[in-house]
């Protein structure tokens, strides 16, 4: 979960991992499941509230993102 939020991609995950893309989607979608979000603005905002993340930590990711 905490590289999800952290802005890692799925094929940077399986890398560091050493698993492949489709495993890391699978427990991508366990992650939600199992926490109760649809996706991954909730899944941030989850990370937010138990301290996982800071709020100044996440308008660098959506600009990187969107670059």
């Amino acid at each position: 979960m905490y590289m999800f939020v952290r802005g890692m991609d799925i094929h940077e995950i399986s890398a560091k991992l050493y698993l492949s893309p489709k495993t890391i989607s699978t427990y991508r979608y366990r992650i939600f499941s199992k926490v109760g979000v649809r996706g991954d603005v909730e899944l941030t905002h989850l990370a937010m509230r138990y301290g996982m993340i800071e709020s100044d930590y996440i308008l660098p990711l959506i600009q990187r993102k969107a670059g």
